[in-house]
């Protein structure tokens, strides 16, 4: 990941930070739940950016705003989002469980280490949302986008 800059630094980071702590999240999920081990699916792939249409369990994150917060000290602030995607069947409710543990997978790990391991000055939670597209009576698309600010800095 040498030479990135900026935007492109904040996406990479984010989205290798998720990789990273995700499953080692769900699993305390499950654990503090009283939940089977695996009985939340990890997602199958994390992508720094936008893909098309997916039903796998799967983590997009990319940029959608960026801000020079103080330009003599090339401090950039990016706005990204994570999106979630999995599909469930007809149980509507049991797949809005697990968008919602998802989310508070996502939340721990980012009030765990504010820094993502050092990589970044910062990363602040901003608001999120939730939607489901209901495909026939045995598939429902449900889709979870967390807002994540980035600070990242050019040390030189």
């Amino acid at each position: 990941m040498a030479g990135e800059r900026y935007v492109e630094r904040a996406v990479a980071r984010l989205a290798s930070y998720i990789e990273s702590n995700l499953a080692t999240e769900l699993r305390a999920i499950e654990t503090a739940q009283g939940l089977a081990s695996g009985a939340i699916r990890d997602p199958v792939a994390y992508v720094p950016g936008r893909v098309p249409n997916d039903n796998r369990p799967i983590v997009e994150v990319y940029e959608t705003s960026w801000n020079h917060l103080d330009h003599a000290q090339q401090l950039m602030s990016v706005s990204c989002e994570v999106l979630v995607t999995h599909l469930g069947d007809a149980d509507v409710l049991a797949g809005q469980l697990t968008l919602r543990r998802y989310a508070t997978a996502l939340a721990d790990i980012i009030h765990d280490d504010p820094t993502l391991g050092g990589t970044v000055a910062v990363a602040i939670l901003l608001d999120g949302e939730s939607d489901m597209v209901r495909g026939d009576a045995s598939a429902t698309r449900h889709i979870l986008v967390q807002g994540v600010e980035i600070h990242v800095q050019e040390i030189t």
